[in-house]
């Protein structure tokens, strides 16, 4: 199934949570929630044709890994009773920040 956002819309592949630390910790399961309860990270997939249509320059565009509010949005049904990839659809103005890699010049 594809799906393409519409309107004002913005679909995003929502990052996963990791269950372990690097050193093989397992994390308890209501930890992670705490820690993401107020926004998550994910990547933009599409961007729906007049998303941003109102501004004078589009904050966010494919691929770009933006910060969300973490119960903004809806799930991707996948019409089978389950959910496709996790995707989330958004409304353009749920995006609260594109995520950048910080380069040093040592």
């Amino acid at each position: 199934m594809k799906v393409k956002p519409c309107g004002y819309r913005v679909l995003i592949r929502p990052d996963t949570v990791e269950e372990k630390t690097k050193s093989g910790i397992i994390i308890h399961q209501e930890s992670i929630n705490k820690e993401q309860k107020a926004q998550v990270l994910g990547t933009v997939i599409d961007v729906a044709e007049y998303a941003y249509h109102e501004y004078a320059i589009p904050w966010c565009k494919t691929g770009d890994r933006v910060l969300y509010q973490r119960y903004s949005g809806m799930r991707v049904p996948d019409g089978k009773g389950g959910f496709i990839e996790e995707l989330l659809i958004l409304n353009d103005q749920d995006v609260t920040a594109v995520v950048t890699e910080e380069t040093t010049n040592d």
